[in-house]
């Protein structure tokens, strides 16, 4: 027993800090002694494992072949290979795997069970390398190793394999990657949210919202959330919603108020429309614009064809209230952006909100209002060309000089 001290202390002998290791001869030398010992009294082969099992961690390669070689002798070849999957050192780890592969490929029984198990193995190193090397136990292209791998406990291991799963169209890929949007680690429930968000799984809503406060993921929560109203229209009001509570709720002021007003016109949808008129009517000027923008963004349907061209539809009620709001601001910009953005719509109510602006005092609303009204005009046959053009005749009959030649070439026209 006093021998066994002795060489178990070697065992604990450390390496220097710089240099070339000349210590590791000792610590082989002691694993060799203690195998020996274990071998001839058979009372301390109890004692002798735990420490060879802890050799297979030494800094130096060659004290932990040593440790293996020791450990099959000593415990068998299945514990073996137990304890090298569990050692920290991933060469060792690596080592048991590959065996394990061969073993299974080999039809031994339980082999392909063990290197599955070894997807839970303490080295993130380990782990990796067993995920790589289970696909070859499986039949080509199949899905069920990257399945299995979705049950480790480790979110490396979970978070590897979604990327496999993206345009897999088995049955079974959705309801794990649910699973994996469970998990404690953020980064794993959002790559799995981005993918069901593509096949437009409504479950992914309350994720990405549960993302919109994290200083690390919230830009891919918004833009995950986008990308679900795109998929899924029927929870495009619910995302609009998700993005408004984010926006209001921002006491700290951590909050991207840009990149979530862009949010909420990618979205299409009209549930914003409260808070996009606050801010429009708002005292914040830097929100005003963007908010107005998108607003009409947010309004914007299918495209139409007119004239042998394409030109967006709206949702004009919501529009139109919007843009009502715009036109009555102080803000002149703000006014000329609104007559701009009522050129397109079919309203008769956005005729009379342009020949108001017409008479703006600010001449360069008074331009964009009558540019917006002869593009309404050259729209033949419908009934807002019609009034476009009294409109425009009305501009003619006042006669502001930066106004009659647009409105005299589309009555021309």
């Amino acid at each position: 027993k006093l021998v066994f001290g002795v060489y178990a202390g070697l065992l604990r002998v450390a390496p220097p800090a710089e240099g070339e290791d000349a210590t590791h001869r000792i610590r082989r030398d002691a694993i060799g002694r203690l195998q020996g010992l274990a071998e001839a009294h058979g009372d301390l082969r109890g004692a002798v494992l735990p420490v060879v099992r802890r050799a297979l961690g030494d800094p130096h390669h060659l004290v932990r072949k040593a440790a293996v070689t020791a450990l099959r002798a000593l415990a068998g070849e299945e514990a073996a290979l137990a304890s090298m999957l569990e050692a920290s050192a991933p060469d060792v780890g690596k080592q048991a795997v590959d065996e394990l592969v061969a073993k299974a490929e080999a039809g031994e029984t339980g082999a392909r069970e063990r290197v599955e198990a070894a997807l839970d193995a303490p080295s993130p190193e380990v782990r990796k390398h067993a995920l790589g090397r289970l696909p070859a136990l499986y039949e080509q292209g199949s899905l069920d190793p990257f399945l299995r791998a979705l049950e480790s406990r480790h979110a490396d291991v979970r978070f590897l394999v979604v990327d496999r799963l993206t345009g897999a169209q088995d049955p079974r890929v959705p309801e794990a990657l649910g699973q994996a949007m469970e998990s404690e680690h953020a980064a794993l429930r959002l790559k799995a949210a981005q993918i069901l968000a593509r096949r437009g799984d409504a479950r992914t809503l309350d994720v990405f919202a549960g993302l919109l406060r994290s200083e690390d993921h919230a830009a891919a929560a918004i833009e995950g959330l986008v990308g679900l109203s795109r998929k899924n229209r029927e929870v495009a009001d619910e995302v609009a919603l998700a993005l408004v509570a984010r926006f209001e709720d921002d006491p700290d002021g951590t909050a991207d108020r840009r990149q979530l007003l862009r949010a909420l016109g990618a979205c299409r949808s009209a549930a914003a429309k409260d808070l996009l008129v606050g801010l429009i009517e708002g005292e914040d000027e830097a929100l005003r614009r963007p908010a107005l923008e998108a607003a009409v963004e947010a309004a914007r349907r299918a495209d139409r064809q007119v004239d042998g061209r394409w030109e967006p539809t709206f949702d004009e009620p919501f529009l139109l209230e919007v843009l009502r709001v715009a036109a009555a601001q102080l803000d002149a910009g703000l006014r000329a952006l609104a007559a701009q953005h009522l050129a397109p719509l079919d309203d008769g109510e956005a005729d009379a909100l342009l020949a108001a602006l017409v008479d703006d005092r600010d001449e360069q609303v008074r331009v964009v209002a009558c540019q917006a009204l002869a593009a309404r005009a050259r729209r033949s046959g419908e009934g807002a060309a019609a009034r476009a053009e009294a409109a425009l005749v009305d501009v003619l009959r006042a006669g502001r000089r930066e106004l009659t030649l647009v409105a005299a070439e589309a009555l021309a026209e």
